[in-house]
């Protein structure tokens, strides 16, 4: 287990889906969803195609295997079945709001998620967070989704922090990419995820969730 010195630490930012609300169990189903609306029989996408990517891409992943798609607007149709699905069933990961709150006293937070704005201020506002995120960075606010930086690059800027005083939190492998590439500490929730699938996570430190922090460390951050 590597150790994050907290006297580096100025700011956590933190991914959304996977991150703070477990809901990377319903990309797929939204998905279907959609194709079941077109009359199109579902498909099975590897993880990686859907975990921590912009809806965008995801729809480009289906059109590749099915090209007649190519002008049905599957963004919005992934978006609305997966909203639905988190707005109702989606729960939060364990420990996060407790954690977010304890930390929200020591350093500015922010989250830099590939979900639309709308989607983190929905989950930010159902979990009684509004007043512990000074920053929310939306897909729409960056241009390359991750495992580009842009997402966390543009979060600290916002924050007035400089990107290698920050702290991701994230759940998949572009996202820690992204957090790396930006030059920041990181910490991989690995809640949901098999043993093997969790090792494969490259991350200054990987937790299964929020219950399992160090307390000295969330000590020295509180």
């Amino acid at each position: 287990m590597s150790v994050i010195p907290a006297e580096a630490i100025d700011a956590i930012i933190f991914d959304l889906d996977g991150t703070i609300i477990d809901s990377e169990v319903f990309n797929l189903p939204a998905i279907n969803a959609s194709l079941a609306e077109l009359g199109e029989p579902g498909i099975d996408l590897p993880e990686s195609a859907y975990r921590g990517i912009r809806w965008s891409i995801i729809a480009e992943h289906v059109r590749v295997a099915r090209p007649h798609l190519k002008g049905a607007p599957l963004e919005a149709a992934f978006h609305e079945h997966f909203q639905r699905l988190v707005d109702t069933q989606a729960s939060a990961i364990p420990g996060v709001v407790d954690f977010i709150h304890a930390v929200a006293r020591r350093v500015p937070l922010a989250i830099g998620t590939s979900s639309p704005h709308e989607s983190a201020t929905s989950a930010v506002d159902r979990l009684g967070l509004q007043d512990t995120f000074r920053v929310i960075v939306g897909a729409e606010d960056y241009e390359m989704s991750k495992p580009a930086p842009d997402c966390f690059l543009v979060a600290a800027e916002r924050l007035g922090v400089r990107p290698e005083r920050c702290l991701v939190f994230e759940d998949s492998p572009a996202g820690l990419a992204a957090a790396q590439a930006a030059g920041m500490w990181s910490v991989a929730i690995s809640h949901g995820r098999s043993a093997t699938e969790a090792a494969d996570l490259r991350a200054h430190l990987t937790l299964d969730d929020f219950m399992a922090w160090p307390d000295s460390l969330l000590l020295s951050l509180t």
